[in-house]
């Protein structure tokens, strides 16, 4: 485990790289998450909680004496996951970070993720012209067989296993926990979409940053520990991860929504409509309640073919 502030990874003639890490919490255990800050601050030089409006947040963080080590931004209600994201990443430029790294509350890092993640944005920066996101690899012990990447080669999107656990693989997305971004590409790439709220917020700005010719690749060696979703379902033999009629709602709104964006790419459009329809016929015919899943999904397609956005009244 590293027990050097990361500024002093580099050496020589590699530039100084300083972290800073934020996460995003609404309505989190306040004794898991302050271990788990405890357990992180000798992974990053600043950390930072940007709590999207969870109830007795204040009487939550007075108990957890962990978080003396860190910064605590209290947002007056819940803007979405998008907003805090990007709440964080200001705090993190104005602290003079080079790279942010976002961590949702219910991710466990390894001991060593933030360290592999870093050194292989040094190594890999000084051969990559435009450096996108660089990922971890996630384990869900729900579904131990997930992959954790993907690519986009030519009309297809290809999911990418970590055969050697040394590689770092060129990927076209990844979820945001646990992505270690550059300030120089977040100046370039812009901000999180705060219109979507939730979901796909990370793909999207993944698809943005590759239409900009940035390279983003996933780290095997980097773990993190991350639930998908629900609990999954049993469907066929197969566990099937899911979620709720809301999380639904936001996720085939968004997902119509960037099928319309220019720097969406084919492949990914087409593997979205073919995802949207498995969802659709799914939770319609097995998961309860099948109404309000139909209801969900199908105004989340209205909205995103109209372009209504934001968070759902």
């Amino acid at each position: 485990m590293n027990e050097r502030p990361l500024s002093q990874l580099a050496s020589g003639s590699q530039p100084e790289c300083r972290v800073a890490l934020v996460i995003v919490t609404y309505r989190p255990d306040w004794a898991i998450l302050a271990a788990r800050v405890a357990a992180l601050r000798s992974q990053a030089d600043d950390i930072v909680i940007v709590d999207n409006g969870s109830p007795g947040t204040e009487e939550g963080s007075a108990e957890a004496a962990a978080w003396s080590a860190c910064e605590r931004l209290l947002l007056k209600d819940n803007y979405g996951i998008a907003k805090a994201q990007n709440v964080g990443i200001e705090w993190a430029i104005s602290r003079g970070a080079t790279h942010v790294l976002l961590l949702d509350q219910d991710s466990e890092p390894g001991s060593d993720m933030v360290e592999r993640l870093v050194q292989a944005a040094i190594e890999l920066g000084a051969q990559v012209p435009r450096l996108g996101v660089i990922a971890p690899r996630f384990l869900d012990e729900r579904q131990a067989a997930a992959p954790s990447f993907f690519r986009i080669k030519g009309l297809r999107v290809v999911p990418l296993m970590c055969a050697d656990a040394a590689a770092r693989v060129p990927i076209d997305a990844a979820i945001a926990s646990g992505s270690l971004l550059s300030v120089e590409a977040l100046g370039s790439v812009g901000d999180m979409c705060e219109d979507l709220f939730i979901d796909l917020v990370d793909i999207e700005w993944c698809l943005r940053a590759r239409s900009l010719g940035y390279q983003s690749f996933g780290v095997c060696s980097a773990l993190l520990h991350h639930r998908l979703g629900e609990s999954p379902r049993s469907v066929v033999g197969r566990k099937v991860a899911h979620h709720t009629p809301l999380r639904s709602y936001y996720f085939f709104r968004n997902a119509v929504w960037l099928m319309g964006q220019r720097y969406a790419p084919v492949a990914w459009k087409l593997a979205a409509v073919r995802q949207l329809g498995l969802r659709y016929l799914f939770y319609t015919l097995t998961v309860a309640p099948r109404l309000e899943y139909l209801r969900m999904m199908t105004l989340g397609l209205r909205h995103g073919f109209s372009g209504r956005l934001g968070r759902l009244a």
